[in-house]
C-alpha cells in the first residue's frame, strides 16, 4: 500500500525563528511527515527585522509556500502557525486554498487592549517620534532553560508594531471563511495573547471539524514550553482522525 506523502508547514511568530518548532519538527518527522520551518523575511537579525512590516513578511512567505507546494505532489498538506504565524496561516488558508488542515497555536485576533489604545490615541506620527523603538521582553516561555536558549531581539521598531496591528485588523474577515479541519490551542497563562482571543477565533471558524484545546501551565511559545509533548500528541490525534 502506498504511504501518503504528507507535508506540515510550521510558521513562527513576531521576532521568532524556526527554533520555536525544534521539538515539534522532530515529533512530526517521526510520525512520517516532511516538515518545513521557514524563516520569515527579515527575522535573521534585529537590523533586518526593523526594515519590514507584517504585510511584507506575509506576502513573502505566501510566495515561498505556493512555490514549495507546487514543486512536489503531496497527498496531504497541513499548515500550522504560532502567534503571528497563526494569523498568517489563517489568511494563507483562504488565499492559497490547498491545505487539508489548519493548526493555530496561541494565535491573535488583535494586539492586547492596552497596546491598541496606545496606538489609537497617540497615532503613528506622534508615537514614532516619542518612542521609535520598544524594548522587547524575553520570550514568553515558562520553562527556564528554553527561555534562555530562545532569547529574542532587544528592540523592535514602533513601525513594525503598527504594521502588525493593521495586519491583524484586516485579518479578521478571513477567520469566518475557514472551512477546513482546524485545531485551536491556547494557554490560560498566555500573557502575550490572552486565551480569549483564541476562543474567539475558534468560535468564528466555519469548519464543521474543529477542536479547542485550552492549556493550563504553558505561557505563549507553546512548542517549547512545559506542555509541548501533550500539545504535539493532541495535534497528531486530531490529524489522524480527520485526514
Amino acid at each position: 500500500m502506498k504511504k501518503d506523502k504528507k507535508l506540515i508547514i510550521l510558521i513562527h511568530g513576531f521576532t521568532g525563528n524556526p527554533y520555536n518548532f525544534y521539538f515539534m519538527k522532530i515529533f512530526f518527522e517521526d510520525e512520517g511527515y516532511e516538515v518545513w520551518t521557514p524563516l520569515l523575511l527579515g527575522h535573521d537579525s534585529e537590523e533586518m527585522f526593523n526594515k519590514y512590516i507584517a504585510i511584507e513578511w506575509y506576502e513573502d512567505i505566501k510566495k515561498r509556500i505556493y512555490k514549495k507546494i507546487n514543486e512536489t505532489n503531496y497527498d496531504k498538506i497541513i499548515l500550522a502557525g504560532l502567534s503571528m504565524g497563526g494569523a498568517f496561516a489563517i489568511r494563507l488558508t483562504i488565499e492559497i486554498n490547498k491545505f487539508d488542515a489548519l493548526v493555530l497555536l496561541a494565535t491573535p485576533k488583535s494586539l492586547k487592549l492596552k497596546n491598541k489604545l496606545l496606538l489609537g490615541i497617540l497615532g503613528y506620527n506622534l508615537l514614532s517620534k516619542i518612542k521609535p523603538q520598544l524594548r522587547k521582553k524575553d520570550s514568553d516561555i515558562s520553562k527556564e532553560l528554553q527561555r534562555k536558549i530562545n532569547k529574542n531581539f532587544d528592540f523592535i521598531s514602533i513601525r513594525s508594531v503598527f504594521g502588525l496591528s493593521y495586519f491583524l485588523k484586516e485579518n479578521k474577515k478571513f477567520i469566518s471563511q475557514i472551512k477546513i479541519p482546524t485545531i485551536v490551542i491556547h494557554s490560560k497563562k498566555d500573557h502575550t495573547i490572552p486565551f480569549k482571543q483564541g476562543k474567539y477565533i475558534y468560535n468564528k471558524i466555519s469548519s464543521k471539524s474543529k477542536k479547542w484545546l485550552l492549556l493550563r501551565k504553558s505561557y505563549h511559545i507553546l512548542p517549547l514550553d512545559v506542555e509541548k509533548d501533550y500539545v504535539f500528541s493532541k495535534i497528531n490525534d486530531f490529524l489522524n482522525k480527520i485526514l
